[in-house]
């Protein structure tokens, strides 16, 4: 029987960043059950040895808000981390990039809210540096208004991480020469700064603390600041903070 404990969702697992966290979350004994859901789930040959905890894995169909409310609504989760996203040149348009990086995730962000008054739950998503729901860069406006729509959903506690470019990052498409030149780049001055890149690792196991401690037990290495978009308040971490969490023995 699996010991008792929090449970967690991850939304976006099959990701960049989603398939550090789930590692992380299953090697974790912390969290003592663990839902991925997403558009496609983790194969099983590529997840981690069993630890013996409660592990599930459900596909969904983010436009379809009442299957979504169906499936995912019934978890009352503990912790929410989602970590879907994609790229305008991926997406093949913004109208398409503004579905999935946004109202994908807010779609399913309210999905797993608990309707249940009192039940308090936490959620955790990994946005990107420069996130602002005013910008007239598409990248950034998208994430910001996403930030936005999260924390107003109403939810206890909404961390939000901010990374800058992601070192050591497996990619499964092309990449172009900008793009090739900055991932060097960003690897190399890591190792004197750590405000420009964060390795990817290290940026899962930062999110994973936060959704262990919550905003109010981060400790000052977090650097964790509250953040607010229109009157709708969150707790940010940057780039540097992650950095510095990581390292942390939790």
């Amino acid at each position: 029987m699996a010991s008792t404990g929090p449970s967690a969702l991850i939304i976006g697992a099959t990701g960049h960043v989603g398939k550090h966290v789930l590692r992380e979350l299953l090697g974790t004994s912390h969290f003592a059950s663990i839902t991925e859901a997403g558009r496609r789930v983790t194969p099983t040959a590529e997840l981690p040895p069993s630890t013996g905890k409660d592990f599930q894995q459900t596909v969904i169909d983010f436009e379809k808000t009442d299957e979504l409310k169906e499936v995912l609504g019934k978890g009352k989760w503990d912790v929410v981390f989602i970590t879907l996203g994609t790229k305008a040149k991926v997406a093949g348009s913004p109208e398409n990039f503004e579905k999935i990086d946004r109202q994908y995730v807010l779609n399913a962000a309210t999905a797993a809210k608990a309707s249940e008054p009192g039940h308090s739950q936490r959620l955790v998503y990994c946005s990107a540096a420069l996130s602002n729901p005013s910008s007239s860069l598409l990248y950034s406006r998208s994430k910001g208004l996403t930030e936005k729509g999260l924390a107003s959903l109403g939810y206890s506690d909404v961390i939000i991480f901010r990374p800058a470019m992601l070192q050591n990052m497996q990619r499964d498409h092309h990449v172009n020469i900008w793009e090739s030149t900055a991932s060097v780049a960003a690897n190399f001055l890591g190792h004197f700064t750590s405000s420009l890149g964060i390795d990817i690792d290290k940026l899962a196991k930062s999110m994973r603390i936060a959704g262990q401690l919550g905003s109010e037990k981060l400790p000052p290495s977090a650097a964790a600041s509250k953040t607010n978009w229109g009157g709708e308040s969150f707790t940010a971490i940057g780039n540097s903070g992650a950095t510095h969490l990581a390292a942390e023995d939790l």
